[in-house]
C-alpha cells in the first residue's frame, strides 16, 4: 500500500512539473508575443531544462529583437542541431546570420527552410527572405567551368621521369 501511495505521488508531482513546465513555455510564447523581449528571453531561461528547444527557438528571437544576432545564432545553431528539420529554426539562424552580413550563408540557411517547409505559409516566407537576401546583397556568384581539349603537345619520349 506504502509502494502505491509513493507511485501515485510521484505521478502527481510529474505532472504537477510537467504543467508548471507547460506554464512557463506560455507564459514565454505570450512574452514573446506581446514584445516583452526581455522577460521573454528570462522565461526561455526558465524552461531550458524542460523544452531545451523551445527555449532555443525563443531565446534565439528574443535576443534578435534586442540587437544581439550573435548571440541569437549560437542559439539557433543549437535548435538546428537538436532538431535538424526544424523551419523555425532554420528561418531564425538565418535570420541572425543576415543580420550580421552574413548573406551568404543566411541564404543558405532559408534555402534549407524553403527545402523543410511543410505549408504554403512556410514556403512563401521562406521565399520572401530569399528575396530579401538577393535583393539587398552587394554581391553576385556564379560557378561555370570551361573547359577545351588540349592538343597533346609532349610525347613519351619527351617527358623525363
Amino acid at each position: 500500500m506504502k509502494a502505491l501511495i509513493k507511485r501515485v505521488s510521484l505521478c502527481i508531482l510529474l505532472m504537477v512539473s510537467a504543467t508548471s513546465a507547460f506554464a512557463d513555455l506560455i507564459d514565454a510564447q505570450r512574452a514573446l508575443l506581446n514584445g516583452q523581449f526581455s522577460k521573454a528571453l528570462e522565461f526561455a531561461h526558465d524552461i531550458a531544462d524542460t523544452h531545451p528547444v523551445d527555449a532555443a527557438l525563443m531565446s534565439a528571437r528574443a535576443l534578435i529583437e534586442l540587437g544581439n544576432p550573435k548571440e541569437a545564432e549560437r542559439y539557433a545553431a543549437f535548435a538546428v542541431r537538436v532538431a535538424p528539420k526544424s523551419f523555425s529554426a532554420r528561418l531564425l539562424l538565418a535570420t541572425a546570420q543576415r543580420h550580421q552580413g552574413k548573406d551568404f550563408y543566411a541564404e543558405l540557411n532559408f534555402r534549407r527552410a524553403l527545402d523543410i517547409a511543410d505549408t504554403p505559409t512556410d514556403r512563401r516566407i521562406a521565399r520572401d527572405a530569399l528575396r530579401y537576401v538577393r535583393d539587398t546583397k552587394d554581391w553576385n556568384y556564379t560557378l561555370f567551368f570551361w573547359a577545351w581539349p588540349q592538343p597533346a603537345i609532349f610525347t613519351v619520349n619527351q617527358v623525363n621521369f
